[in-house]
């Protein structure tokens, strides 16, 4: 039996990678595996965190001050190397030594291609972080790249060799993100006040500025204009700041901040088209969450989940705001039905399960 050791600061199914963390070690237990978790906060709901204890998932918590980004490569690359036995250690990027490093968010990938939105001293924290990752992931045995983007940067911002990456994308609980039958569909919308008619857009995501959210204005601006109105856009994961309540104005945009991932899902349900524009964006769960949930996804090639795109038939790639209001135009104005039957398909080749067996078969 494989025994594997995952060290992750926080268990949490509203933040990316802590929620990286629990869905593998739930898969990796129900492939047969002795999982044991390191971690300092758990934030999950009862049912999840039941979840992994009855699949024999073992969880030692440190305490909370463990997880502070500055303390955490000492205290939690001790502790790993005092429960490690004979487990394989797989790391989220803060600790030293690791077998498996799971890069989700390189530092010197978000200096290189969002600088334009930093300021100084974002940039001067990137750059220390970086020189800190790169210690790491030069001490790690292997490094997970979640997207080709990925190993793109670490081998050419970071120094790091290709045959000592692996690029694995992450996965989707197709059990909890799935579609509704149409008939559930229709009875969601209808209770969320949703015209039949209407064209629900979503963007997920809690930077509006590098996720490209104006890019999104500046499309449905064009449509206005065209006066193509069948829409909705539900804005989640952010408090909008002045200046983008301003530029939303007349726009058919509602925004809800952050939700729980129980109502996250709803919201994928009932949506027509995900919307994510980003300037850098190694693998958002969001576009994969949102496709196993029927959403069409609309990205740029700078959001690693694109590679699993191909254009027109489970989903589109743009460029710019202008390809953007095309695209939409398009979808807004199509019957989408067959699109949304691919696009699920395409997501359930993703699910933590498979994920989990690649991984091992990697191991």
């Amino acid at each position: 039996m494989k025994r594997i050791l995952i060290v992750s600061r926080r268990l949490d199914n509203t933040i990316s990678a802590p929620k990286c963390s629990y869905n593998l070690a739930l898969a990796l237990a129900r492939l047969g595996v002795d999982v044991k978790i390191i971690t300092s906060v758990i934030s999950l709901p009862p049912g999840d965190l039941s979840k992994l204890k009855r699949m024999g998932v073992q969880i030692k918590k440190l305490p909370k001050l463990f997880a502070n980004r500055v303390l955490s490569p000492i205290f939690y690359s001790f502790y790993a190397r005092v429960d490690k036995e004979d487990r394989i250690i797989i790391g989220h990027g803060y600790t030293f030594g690791d077998d498996i490093t799971w890069v989700h968010f390189p530092r010197l990938g978000a200096l290189r291609y969002l600088s334009p939105f930093l300021k100084d001293e974002e940039k001067r924290k990137l750059r220390r972080e970086g020189l800190v990752e790169r210690m790491i992931y030069v001490s790690s045995r292997k490094l997970w790249a979640v997207s080709s983007l990925v190993k793109k940067v670490l081998t050419e911002e970071y120094g790091i060799r290709e045959d000592k990456i692996i690029v694995l994308y992450n996965g989707v609980d197709t059990g909890k993100y799935r579609p509704l039958n149409p008939e559930e569909r229709v009875k969601l919308r209808r209770k969320l006040g949703i015209p039949e008619d209407t064209k629900v857009l979503i963007f997920v995501g809690a930077d509006p500025l590098k996720k490209g959210f104006h890019r999104i204005l500046y499309a449905l601006k064009r449509l206005e204009k065209g006066n193509l109105k069948n829409y909705v856009l539900y804005a989640i994961g952010f408090k909008p700041n002045p200046t983008i309540v301003d530029l939303s104005s007349n726009l058919r945009i509602k925004f809800l901040g952050r939700l729980s991932e129980e109502n996250l899902v709803k919201y994928y349900q009932i949506s027509d088209v995900l919307l994510l524009p980003s300037y850098f964006d190694s693998f958002p769960l969001a576009v994969l969450e949102a496709m196993a949930c029927g959403a069409i996804p609309v990205v740029t090639p700078m959001v690693g989940t694109s590679e699993i795109i191909v254009h027109g038939e489970n989903g589109f790639i743009i460029h710019n705001e202008y390809e953007l209001s095309e695209v939409l135009n398009d979808v807004l104005s199509l019957d989408v039905e067959g699109l949304r039957e691919k696009v699920v398909m395409t997501a359930r080749k993703y699910s933590w399960i498979n994920v989990a067996k690649k991984l091992l078969s990697f191991i």
